[in-house]
């Protein structure tokens, strides 16, 4: 269930991998952790295989596998705010019709940032910043043996965010308004904020 070896050759010359229900080898960590911090992307998709894993140091996945949920659920707590899914804030139904019919248990086990859960509880979508870089850690299935992700209008627009937020190719803006909610990077450590009478804090 490991990947064949990575080589910092290799990524350097890419700014995203993704990993569909398999996981790193441990000779390939060292190095897609560099990878990560200096601000690569990391997509790992968990599937039934991952699911069956056990223990608590599978080489770069900050949760625990459990096994897997056989039930039909949906997403509910999705951090909406958050861009990796700005293609949906105005229309946040889109998601929530999705179906899923089995998906990975998991316990969170390191630092990371659950973006969205399933209605049992469970989370579906997680990420976690390393230095300038993301791993994003999907429970949900991009199949459509177990789930109708891809029959539905929001996987594309899905997809195609996830792999310009985790590659860091998506355009943050450099300001925001009054009401909008956002979440502050971990790169800006002196941030600035305009009061209405143009005093700046």
């Amino acid at each position: 269930l490991a990947s064949p070896p990575v080589s910092r050759e290799a990524l350097a010359r890419t700014s995203l991998i993704v990993f569909w229900d398999m996981l790193p080898s441990v000779s390939s960590v060292a190095a897609l952790q560099d990878y990560i911090a200096k601000g690569g992307g990391v997509v790992i998709a968990a599937g039934s295989r991952l699911a069956a894993q056990r223990g608590d140091n599978l080489p770069l996945l900050p949760v625990r596998m459990s096994g897997l949920a056989d039930r039909g659920g949906t997403l509910r707590d999705v951090r909406i705010e958050h861009p990796l899914f700005a293609p949906f804030r105005e229309v946040p139904d889109a998601l929530s019709a999705v179906r899923f019919l089995r998906y990975p248990r998991v316990d969170i086990a390191g630092t990371v940032d659950v973006l969205a859960r399933f209605d049992d509880g469970l989370p579906a979508v997680l990420e976690q910043r390393i230095g300038e870089g993301r791993l994003v850690v999907l429970t949900v299935p991009l199949d459509a043996q177990r789930s109708d992700f891809p029959l539905q209008p929001a996987f594309l627009p899905f997809v195609r965010q996830l792999v310009l937020h985790t590659s860091g190719r998506d355009a943050v803006p450099l300001w925001r308004s009054t009401s909008e909610s956002w979440s502050l990077a971990p790169s800006v450590t002196d941030p600035v904020v305009r009061a209405p009478d143009g005093t700046l804090l």
